[in-house]
């Protein structure tokens, strides 16, 4: 049985088990200059253990409030080279799949951090919510739950509170006419 260090939890692990463990340490709050801190940390099994690779944070656009909640939900690829991680609280401007970094923004309205792993993780893009996810009564809608794909090539976001009476694929989401009937959004 492989053992990861203590406080960190396994959130989430490519299909072998063998490389790539992802431990979420959000809710393990750390204070840097009187601001919470969340963190996701990589590690990668070595023997009987998982020894820490990296330390991602949320990006420098980001408010201070909330970002302990920074990795609240996270998937990994099978493949173990695709990371995504949900920011509740991200306020970067800007909708649907962006480059990073973003625009410091006022509205809070959710991001999902892409990350790759080449030689090292690096951060790919950014994935922000479309227009009918409401800032202010739907915040971290839009990053209720986080699948990706065997090959990192697919994310699907779950999005509970969006509000739009659209159906199927492509469906018309520009609307509020059906109030929090969830959505899934594939990129």
């Amino acid at each position: 049985m492989a053992t990861v260090p203590r406080n960190d939890t396994l959130s989430a692990l490519e299909r072998s088990g063998l490389t790539g463990a992802v431990a979420n340490t959000v809710r393990r709050m750390e204070d840097v200059d009187g601001t919470p801190v969340g963190e996701v940390r990589v590690f990668k099994r070595s023997g009987s253990a998982y020894a820490p690779v990296t330390t991602l944070s949320p990006g420098a656009w980001r408010n201070d409030r909330a970002r302990w909640l920074f990795g609240r939900e996270i998937a990994l690829s099978g493949d173990g080279h695709t990371l995504a991680i949900a920011d509740v609280y991200d306020n970067g401007t800007g909708w649907g799949p962006r480059a990073a970094p973003l625009i410091s923004g006022t509205e809070t309205n959710g991001a999902v951090y892409v990350y790759r792993l080449t030689d090292q993780w690096r951060l790919a893009n950014m994935v922000k919510p479309n227009s009918n996810v409401n800032p202010y009564t739907d915040v971290g809608a839009f990053t209720d739950k986080l699948v990706l794909s065997q090959s990192g090539k697919t994310l699907v976001i779950g999005v509970e509170f969006e509000s739009s009476n659209a159906s199927g694929i492509d469906g018309n989401w520009a609307n509020k006419d059906r109030f929090k009937s969830g959505a899934l959004f594939m990129y």
